[in-house]
C-alpha cells in the first residue's frame, strides 16, 4: 500500500456548491505521510519539485449532507444491482485531481473542468 501525501482544503460541494472541508491524497517516489495546507510553501525535497504534477484523489465530493443522502442512493442501487446479479460498489473518490507546487513553491490542487475553486482550511 505505502505512505503517501495529504493536502487539506476547502472546496464547493458538487451537488449544492456550498463549501465544505475536503483533503486530497497523493503519492510521489518519496513520501512520509506529511500534511499540508492549500497554498503551503512547501520546501521541495528528492520527490516533490516545482514543475512536476501527482495524481490524487479526492475523498469528499459532496458536502456532509449530500453525502448521506448519495450514500442511502448508492446503498440501495447496490443492493438492486448485486440482486440482478452485479458486483457491489460505489465510488465517491473523484480520482482525475492533480497535485503540484507552484513557481512560489505553495502546494496547488487543480480539479479538471473546474475553474479554481479551492482555498486552503
Amino acid at each position: 500500500m505505502g505512505l503517501f501525501r495529504t493536502v487539506h482544503l476547502t472546496r464547493p460541494c458538487e451537488r449544492c456548491g456550498r463549501e465544505h472541508p475536503d483533503f486530497v491524497q497523493f503519492k510521489t517516489d518519496n513520501d512520509r505521510l506529511e500534511e499540508y495546507g492549500l497554498g503551503q510553501i512547501v520546501p521541495p525535497d528528492d520527490a516533490l519539485q516545482p514543475g512536476r504534477r501527482w495524481s490524487g484523489a479526492a475523498a469528499d465530493r459532496l458536502s456532509d449532507a449530500h453525502f448521506a443522502a448519495q450514500f442511502a442512493l448508492n446503498d440501495l442501487e447496490d443492493r438492486k444491482l448485486k440482486a440482478a446479479g452485479w458486483p457491489a460498489g460505489r465510488d465517491a473518490i473523484r480520482e482525475d485531481v492533480e497535485v503540484y507546487l507552484d513557481e512560489d513553491s505553495r502546494i496547488q490542487v487543480h480539479f479538471p473542468g473546474e475553474d479554481d475553486p479551492c482555498r486552503g482550511s
